[in-house]
């Protein structure tokens, strides 16, 4: 006798519903959580990033031998005509000292005019600096002092993109800052008396001229591609800076961190802001840990939202700062160590939060704490 089968049973238009329905309260729920999950993970890799990239920037330093370091490109937030200006970065890029010249021959050696010498007077100070017009030539000057009208030759073709650049005579003595002037024409600054060995004169007179070999070290290069942050972080240079309290990254067009070769933070160099004329480069030496806080454009509020009455870098809703998830990437000073760390919303102050002093204190705190933890995991 063969067994009977009822026939299949499918879903009805209300059970299909109503299951749709279920999905779609238990994705309107989970919705607040997956965002605050995308929004917790954004500067956790932005920090992975620059962590990678400033230990990339230590091993090319090590397997050159020379410095080398990390450049921070700036993009100014909010009001651009306020000042202070407050600036963000978003794109890093790999930078290097290149190798020293010393001319396109062997023979290739260095001279000055002194007649040329600017500004004018005698006895010169050992306090001021004098510019005088630099020879690059492609052997030694011979008897002929060379005149304030000549042009350099061959050698200095080479140095024809180096706008600055740093030179010192007969392979010791001090570095000197030497600059571009036109296509072919080159000048030096140099403190009291130029050194003998390249001392060309009328007066007093000679009856020779001197030429010297020369080095010539010139300011960083970029190297490779830019580096990009995930899209919705940044680096908030407004609290970033040295040591616990400096905001030594704040209102700068630009930005470079150098490391030695053996792994050391060296010096970094940011455009300083000029009332009047363009803005002017400054190197200074790293004397503490610096730290830089990745957060998000949003949060980047600096000290415009300060001019305008509402000091707001204690709320979390509108600071990096006061913010849970952003986070401190630290470079060691003189081991050159890079973390990340945990940032601290909540710090205790008292006073009238408009106070410099009351601000720097409340980011000593957030960078003490931030340096007290261990590295946060999975950083």
């Amino acid at each position: 006798m063969r067994r009977q089968h009822s026939p299949r049973r499918g879903y009805t238009l209300v059970e299909l519903l109503v299951v749709i329905m279920i999905a779609m309260l238990l994705m309107v729920v989970s919705l607040p959580v997956v965002k605050t999950v995308m929004d917790d993970a954004r500067p956790r890799e932005a920090s992975r990033i620059l962590n990678s990239t400033l230990f990339t920037a230590k091993s090319r330093a090590a397997f050159t031998t020379r410095l080398a370091g990390v450049e921070f490109v700036m993009q100014a937030v909010g009001d651009t005509t306020m000042n202070p200006t407050t600036y963000q970065c978003t794109q890093m890029y790999l930078c290097e000292v290149p190798a020293m010249y010393a001319g396109d021959s062997t023979l290739s050696q260095a001279t000055i005019n002194v007649d040329t010498q600017s500004p004018s007077g005698s006895p010169r100070s050992p306090n001021t600096f004098y510019n005088y017009k630099l020879y690059l030539m492609d052997g030694p000057v011979g008897n002929s002092l060379p005149s304030s009208s000549d042009s350099t030759t061959k050698t200095a073709n080479y140095l024809i993109d180096q706008d600055i650049f740093e030179i010192r005579f007969d392979f010791r003595g001090p570095w000197y800052t030497g600059h571009r002037i036109g296509t072919e024409s080159f000048t030096v600054d140099i403190p009291g008396n130029p050194p003998p060995c390249v001392m060309s004169s009328t007066n007093p007179p000679n009856n020779f001229c001197r030429s010297a070999p020369f080095q010539i070290r010139r300011p960083p290069q970029r190297v490779g591609n830019a580096v990009e942050l995930p899209r919705g972080t940044a680096i908030d240079m407004m609290f970033s800076g040295i040591g616990q309290q400096g905001e030594d990254f704040a209102d700068t067009s630009a930005l470079r961190i150098m490391f030695t070769p053996e792994g050391s933070l060296l010096n970094y160099t940011r455009m300083n802001r000029q009332m009047m004329g363009s803005p002017v480069a400054a190197t200074n030496p790293v004397l503490g840990t610096a730290h830089f806080l990745v957060g998000v454009p949003q949060k980047v509020t600096g000290r415009q939202e300060e001019a305008m009455g509402a000091y707001t870098y204690t709320d979390a809703s509108k600071s990096n700062i006061a913010d849970f998830n952003a986070l401190w990437v630290s470079i060691g000073r003189a081991s050159g160590v890079v973390t990340t760390n945990e940032n601290a919303p909540n710090p205790t102050f008292s006073g009238d939060p408009s106070m410099n002093a009351i601000r720097q204190s409340y980011i000593q705190q957030c960078r003490q704490y931030a340096t007290a933890r261990e590295q946060k995991g999975g950083r």
